[in-house]
């Protein structure tokens, strides 16, 4: 988080890393951590995709500000599918983030071992509270998934199989290519 348009200038430097995190699961589910300012806490949601096809963000948090207990739920993000992929690439800063559990990570850096294409995305990675944290322009993780839909047809155990389309499910969801159907 660099930006926050309607507080004070130096709110973001009340903690040392201003951040939300949002991780989205099967089916939808999203779950998060925040902290900005004075604020921290957990965000827990679902991606939703109504009939007339626009994307919508709803859910909840639950943290503190300061020593007082907040919570609510907040829905007013509304798009279509290609608004995630408006987030555009400034120079070389990566600014697409997936997160994944540990056993995703490690299952997906054994399939793509071999794939230099796949290096930045892979060997850019960095270990999380929640997990692991993928970060990429949009074409280092357009290459990315390219290479993990490649290998797709190969894997030999069901259990890879799976993990392999979760992870790839992610990196759609979050570049805004994923199709409603």
């Amino acid at each position: 988080m660099v930006e926050t348009p309607d507080l004070a200038e130096d709110y973001l430097d009340l903690s040392d890393d201003p951040h939300v995190m949002l991780k989205v699961k099967e089916r939808g589910s999203v779950l998060g951590t925040y902290q900005f300012g004075a604020q921290s806490g957990e965000l827990d949601g679902r991606l939703e995709v109504p009939a007339e096809g626009n994307l919508r963000l709803v859910f909840t948090f639950e943290g503190n500000d300061e020593l007082d207990p907040v919570n609510g739920t907040i829905s007013g993000w509304q798009g279509s599918l290609s608004d995630l992929s408006e987030i555009r690439d400034f120079g070389d800063i990566p600014c697409f983030e997936v997160f994944l559990a540990e056993e995703e990570y490690d299952q997906v850096k054994k399939i793509l071992a071999m794939e230099l294409d796949a290096d930045l995305v892979l060997h850019g990675a960095t270990s999380v509270v929640v997990g692991i944290v993928l970060r990429g322009t949009a074409s280092d993780l357009g290459a990315f998934a390219d290479c993990l839909t490649f290998h797709l047809g190969d894997l030999k155990t069901a259990k890879r199989r799976r993990v392999s389309e979760r992870v790839l499910e992610a990196v759609q969801i979050v570049m805004g290519k994923c199709s409603s159907s």
